[in-house]
């Protein structure tokens, strides 16, 4: 998912990605390389994807992991 990122226009894109991967989080909690997972994360709210980049965090908090807690903290600190 990470390479889908330089497809087509990126708030479009990041939509996208957002909603897929919220969809994934339903049944699964992906773990697999954390840089790619926080690379996503970062498109998402730089490409203005807040709501699905702030869900995706909290899901992954609720269920124990805290890698993303500095990313999420970082563009939610002023709202």
């Amino acid at each position: 998912m990470d390479n889908l990122k330089d497809k087509g226009e990126s708030k479009v894109t990041a939509e996208y990605i957002g909603e897929i991967y919220l969809k994934m989080l339903e049944k699964i909690t992906p773990d697999y390389d954390k840089k790619h997972i926080r690379s996503i994360i970062e498109f998402l709210y730089n490409a203005g994807a807040q709501e699905n980049a702030n869900k995706i965090c909290n899901i992954y908090g609720s269920r124990g992991y805290e890698f993303l807690r500095d990313i999420y903290e970082k563009h939610t600190k002023s709202t």
